[in-house]
């Protein structure tokens, strides 16, 4: 008999829960359609409200659970104490690691972690949480989509810009027998919101980028625009050709190579027509550029000891092929005299040499007078 009371006990129980959670539950679904806002226009449609947790009274726990938490003060401290359970005073709710409500904040929050968030660290937020992760994502590869189409189209508009440029700025010969060369190829400066355009990173807006490539040592800033800085500021051959005539030991083509886009060419247009020379280094391998001008080298004595031409020659970082004080250090050491060996005499012709070439009498006349 006791069994059967506890029993129908527990399924009146039951069905006090069920009908408990059931009514919640339609009063929240009420609440939301109660709280979505009304479209200004009917071809406008406003997205509901996110849904988040809610907060509940002792007493609305004890309906639930059959808890009655005000009368049992080691359960009230268990969940007022818990690191998962936020009590304001009068109700209690599920507190998450981040308090986020919307994706609003789930945005804000995750682009203050420059370096990435753990997606465990977010699940519980609120009950929408992984939607709303999930259409961040789909916008922003959207978003990405179209900024790669709009780069392209700006970049193949540049290209037919410069294009364009290039055959308008050719001049047009003097005689048709005469062909004047194209102005040669340099380098463009572009302002920040050209740079915003193509890149879509806001300069102006993002002064640590601002101030990096305006105190990049290879940038130049004039005030407005932007360009690359080479370490010679040349133009065409014959900046080139001026520059490299200054240099008369010889300049390295690795501090020419970025001077404008055409150097390379004009430095082989120049060594073909006689007036450079390019050399490479014995030890590094790299081209040398000479002036290939006499008048430079009139004026320089060349040393006559060979010690003093080894001693050049390592200044000027190249390697020589002999050494002659050890050579010489050692012929003291064993002896030997640097001074040249005295020529022995030559023996004289008598009549009694034979002679091999007695075809040429004109060579022996000689003995005969002597005779």
């Amino acid at each position: 008999m006791a069994l059967q009371e506890k029993l129908d006990r527990f399924k009146k129980q039951q069905e006090k829960c069920q009908s408990t959670l059931t009514s919640i539950a339609a009063s929240n679904k009420a609440a939301t359609h109660k709280s979505m806002p009304v479209p200004a226009a009917p071809s406008v449609a406003r997205a509901p409200a996110p849904a988040t947790r809610q907060a509940f009274t002792p007493e609305q726990i004890n309906e639930v659970t059959y808890v009655d938490i005000n009368a049992n003060k080691a359960v009230f401290d268990s969940l007022r104490n818990n690191l998962k359970v936020n009590y304001d005073g009068k109700r209690f709710s599920y507190k998450s690691k981040h308090d986020l409500r919307d994706k609003e904040q789930l945005l804000y929050l995750i682009r203050k972690f420059v370096w990435g968030i753990a997606v465990i660290d977010l699940k519980d937020a609120y009950p929408t949480v992984m939607e709303d992760l999930q259409m961040a994502l789909q916008e922003k590869l959207d978003r990405f989509k179209k900024q790669q189409e709009k780069c392209q189209s700006t970049l193949t508009s540049i290209a037919a810009s410069n294009k364009a440029e290039t055959h308008k700025s050719m001049p047009v010969p003097a005689a048709p027998s005469v062909a004047r060369a194209p102005a040669p190829a340099t380098r463009q400066a572009f302002t920040p919101e050209q740079i915003n355009e193509v890149t879509y990173v806001d300069i102006n807006a993002n002064k640590a980028v601002f101030d990096s490539l305006r105190n990049n040592l290879k940038v130049n800033y004039d005030g407005k625009r932007f360009s690359y800085k080479s370490k010679h500021d040349l133009r065409d051959k014959e900046q080139l050709l001026y520059l490299i005539r200054k240099f008369v030991w010889g300049i390295a083509v690795i501090d020419l190579k970025d001077a404008y886009p055409t150097v390379m060419e004009d430095l082989q247009a120049l060594k073909a027509a006689g007036q450079i020379w390019l050399l490479s280094n014995f030890d590094s391998q790299e081209d040398i550029a000479y002036p290939n001008d006499p008048r430079l080298f009139l004026g320089i004595e060349l040393p006559r000891d060979m010690i003093d031409i080894e001693r050049d020659l390592q200044k000027n970082g190249m390697k020589p092929a002999t050494n002659t004080a050890q050579r010489r250090a050692s012929s003291e050491v064993q002896g030997m005299s640097s001074k040249p060996k005295p020529k022995k005499k030559k023996h004289e012709i008598t009549k009694r040499t034979k002679l091999t070439n007695a075809h040429l009498p004109e060579l022996f006349r000689h003995l005969d007078k002597k005779s």
